[in-house]
């Protein structure tokens, strides 16, 4: 097992915005090993690096990425640790994605993430994140966490964390390999049952399929963004060829040649809108990340 490298990568290809500019060099370690010695060398050359999981939630900006990026695609397993007839605990790498992971647990009849149905991305920006919805947080089922920190491997036990709301608590890690998970057991059919309710819930009121990054807002305490955002009149307005959706007002769709520069320019019109109706400031949820807009 080694590497992958990839120099001069148009960073919109790896993000479900579809948008971004350049870096100059993308590695796809196949090993935790590997990963590892990777790790070393950038750090022996204080070479700056960042970690991108499944590319939601991530805005890259147009004028591309000078850090090396780091890919952990070929890191998805997911290995049973312990069983009992109530629970059981996995662990899971942090290259798998989320998805693959709902579906393994469909057929393990395995319960405690069920509303995170439709979240693209990969598990280990999931922890970073505590990826939600539906009342059900990634952080509700982690006993303990795999970081790299310091340059060195470790399991940090959930009592140790301080997670919240979009907030995994691992801001000090430099690399998050993967996580403990308790599921609890039950059957396929009512696993299957409410991974399919919330699912379609999203179709519903979320513009599946479409080039977005996700909530482009953190809800403000006891208030939705998405209604304030609705409420202010910002529906389907546009900067270029990015546009505040019309079925979630949360969401800011890439309608074809959208740039991070559009991009960041609606979020701004939409913070003075709702602002100026409601006094309160939104915050943003995306990770805005580049060495600036070209």
């Amino acid at each position: 097992m080694g590497c992958e490298f990839r120099e001069e990568v148009t960073m919109s290809q790896f993000t479900t915005l579809r948008i971004g500019g350049r870096a100059e060099l993308v590695v796809l370690p196949e090993s935790s090993e590997m990963l590892l010695g990777v790790l070393d060398e950038l750090r022996s050359r204080e070479v700056p690096f960042v970690v991108l999981g499944g590319g939601s939630n991530v805005l890259v900006l147009d004028g591309g990425l000078q850090e090396v990026v780091i890919k952990l695609d070929a890191l998805n397993r997911v290995d049973i640790v312990e069983t009992d007839q109530k629970e059981v605990l996995l662990y899971v790498q942090a290259g798998k994605r989320l998805q693959a992971l709902l579906s393994f647990l469909l057929r393990e009849g395995l319960s405690g993430l069920e509303g995170l149905t439709g979240i693209p991305g990969t598990v280990g920006g999931a922890l970073v994140g505590n990826a939600g919805a539906y009342d059900y947080e990634m952080m509700d089922v982690v006993e303990a966490v795999k970081i790299v920190r310091g340059g060195k491997v470790e399991l940090v036990s959930k009592d140790k964390i301080d997670s919240g709301y979009r907030k995994g608590g691992l801001d000090d890690a430099e690399v998050v390999l993967g996580a403990l998970l308790k599921l609890n057991r039950d059957s396929t059919e009512r696993v299957g049952k409410r991974m399919k309710e919330f699912l379609n819930q999203k179709r519903l009121t979320q513009p599946i399929g479409e080039p977005s990054a996700g909530c482009v807002f953190k809800n403000p305490s006891g208030q939705s963004a998405g209604k304030l955002i609705d409420l202010a009149g910002c529906k389907g307005m546009t900067r270029g060829d990015i546009e505040v959706s019309r079925v979630h007002a949360n969401f800011f769709i890439n309608r074809g040649r959208g740039t991070a520069s559009d991009f960041i320019g609606l979020m701004e019109d939409v913070r003075e809108r709702v602002f100026k109706s409601f006094q309160v400031e939104l915050v943003p949820e995306i990770k805005i990340m580049g060495s600036g807009i070209e």
